[in-house]
């Protein structure tokens, strides 16, 4: 079975989504980085190209360019982050068992995170909501106390 808390999947600072990237996806699969990123602009390519409305958006929903800077090396190299769905396209073209039990793995992770993520939201929702009974009930305690004195 795979691995899981090498963090395959994380959220990254600058985007609100659960993502993974292009360099970790080299690393699990043994691949060169090169060929991953030239397997990613092919689909980029690809999904733009196709983009006719069929498509539930587009490239930019699946893959998110960035970089990372590399030790003894002056310039960042270039990298892509992707979502669940960018993963997705990408990992189909991959074969054999460290692929499957990748993307079986992968998915557990997305998934948990989106439960997290849920509840989070859930608890955000219940707070406001306690919030807003609160003032209720401090609006009903100042009506009450102006009653009284009159």
């Amino acid at each position: 079975m795979i691995d899981t808390t090498k963090a395959l999947v994380y959220m990254a600072n600058s985007i609100s989504v659960p993502v993974t990237d292009s360099r970790k996806v080299a690393e699990f699969f043994s691949k060169r980085h090169k060929n991953v990123l030239r397997d990613i602009r092919e689909l980029i390519a690809g999904i733009d190209a196709e983009s006719t409305g069929l498509i539930s958006g587009r490239s930019q929903n699946f893959f998110i360019e960035g970089t990372y800077k590399a030790p003894r090396r002056k310039n960042p190299d270039p990298m892509y982050y992707m979502t669940r769905d960018g993963f997705s396209l990408l990992a189909m073209g991959f074969t054999g068992k460290k692929a499957l039990q990748f993307k079986l793995a992968f998915l557990d992770k997305f998934n948990s995170m989106e439960r997290e993520l849920d509840n989070l939201r859930h608890k955000q929702h219940r707070i406001q909501q306690l919030g807003t009974y609160h003032q209720a009930m401090d609006a009903v305690k100042l009506f009450v106390d102006y009653a009284k004195s009159c």
